[in-house]
């Protein structure tokens, strides 16, 4: 993630509410004039038999898969 515009606060209080979002963290975090980029990812991870799970940036199909091993 690309972070511009805003100011680091190593004190930023973070819980579900304010930071349940992408967005919310990045505002709580570094205030709200703060902009956000995620640049293109993508992990695979394999568990064997408890399956597999994608995870990638929206232009790379975003997340997808299970690693419950759960049918």
């Amino acid at each position: 993630m690309v972070i511009t515009g805003g100011t680091y606060n190593p004190a930023a209080s973070c819980d579900e509410t304010s930071c349940g979002t992408t967005a919310g963290f990045v505002a709580a975090v570094f205030g709200p004039e703060a902009r956000y980029d995620v640049p293109t990812f993508r992990r695979h991870y394999n568990a064997r038999t408890n399956g597999e799970w994608k995870n990638a940036s929206a232009d790379r199909g975003g997340n997808q898969g299970d690693l419950t091993g759960t049918p």
